[in-house]
């Protein structure tokens, strides 16, 4: 259903915001765990880890069976003469990219590859935000967390290095456009 509401596009931006902060809301240990439940607290954490990556991979099998990068990819194109609607997506979308990866399942491996190898979004869609970021990144005297510019270039740093880890295809885009030294570059990067 996310998937649909992400490609539909006739969906108001509403809705895909919704369906994107829900995709992220389901890459949450909170969104199989009730906090505070007394029946979390009394199983051994060995069950608790079980229980969590199996719910991870199904989540990215889900993720890759239904075409939900390429969703976010047609939402982040249908918004794009919106700053502010591309920021939200865009973070929306590397926080679900980011919470799946953080968990050691067994699926990780197929999400990293089907970012690097099959999905257009990061070459086409994310290295081109970064670069439309950075001029508003680099007037900027300080970091400001607050920022979701910032936010966004942590979390799309995140997934350049998880994109590129033991899958050099496209590391050589990173080399040729001096991205990555362009990042760097950002007042204040390095202590963030």
């Amino acid at each position: 259903l996310m998937a649909f509401i992400l490609k539909c596009g006739e969906a108001e931006f509403e809705t895909q915001a919704v369906a994107s902060r829900t995709l992220v809301q389901l890459s949450t240990a909170d969104s199989i765990f009730v906090p505070g439940s007394q029946e979390t607290n009394d199983q051994k954490l060995a069950k608790l880890t079980a229980q969590l990556n199996t719910h991870v991979n199904n989540l990215i099998q889900s993720v890759i069976q239904y075409d939900v990068i390429d969703g976010y990819g047609r939402t982040i194109c249908q918004h794009q003469q919106s700053h502010t609607r591309t920021d939200i997506i865009v973070k929306y979308f590397l926080s679900t990219i980011h919470n799946c990866l953080l968990y050691c399942s067994a699926n990780q491996k197929k999400l990293r590859t089907h970012l690097a190898l099959r999905s257009t979004i990061v070459k086409d869609i994310m290295i081109p935000y970064v670069d439309n970021i950075l001029p508003a990144l680099y007037e900027r005297s300080s970091v400001d967390l607050t920022v979701v510019e910032f936010q966004n270039l942590i979390a799309a740093t995140q997934t350049f290095v998880v994109v590129t880890f033991n899958i050099d295809i496209m590391r050589s885009d990173f080399i040729e456009d001096n991205l990555i030294l362009r990042m760097l570059e950002v007042p204040g990067a390095l202590s963030f």
